[in-house]
């Protein structure tokens, strides 16, 4: 699958939730996505201020009650950003990826990820398989377990 819209993001994101886990696959981002466009303003030290009408990104791969398939593709994000993320939320696992167990690469994230929970990065909140050549550039707070990348790396997570 190839990524060009925020559209085509969304679409990837409610497949994979809906139990696709495109294991064996390549996802590829395309383009850059602002998913916010005109929603918020950055200021001259970096840090995002959303408007009111700005939209919560919903997870990839949240974390769900007796759901034991997440992602496990790859994804491919070419040396494109995604911007304008913004999640506010309260359950354990959050970033673009709430679980990922496959192998996402060569992205940029800038935004806001706040979690009154564990396990929040603006990557993955849960990283169980590999995380390589990314970049955050995103405000990201939690309660516990809080990292840039990703919140909680399992003992064969590897970061490259």
């Amino acid at each position: 699958m190839d990524i060009f819209t925020v559209a085509d993001m969304q679409l990837f994101r409610d497949r994979v939730n809906s139990g696709r886990t495109y294991e064996g696959k390549t996802v590829r981002l395309m383009a850059d996505i602002d998913l916010n466009e005109g929603k918020y303003t950055v200021s001259e030290n970096g840090t995002v201020t959303f408007n009111s009408n700005a939209v919560q990104w919903e997870l990839i791969s949240k974390l769900e009650v007796n759901k034991t398939q997440y992602f496990k593709g790859i994804f491919e994000g070419n040396k494109h950003e995604i911007k304008g993320i913004y999640i506010n939320g309260s359950t354990n696992s959050l970033g673009l990826f709430g679980i990922n167990d496959g192998n996402i690469q060569n992205i940029t994230i800038k935004g806001s990820i706040i979690n009154s929970k564990t396990y929040t990065g603006a990557i993955a909140g849960t990283n169980r398989n590999t995380i390589s050549n990314c970049c955050n550039n995103s405000y990201v707070r939690g309660y516990h377990s809080v990292g840039g990348i990703t919140g909680l790396g399992g003992y064969y997570t590897t970061y490259i």
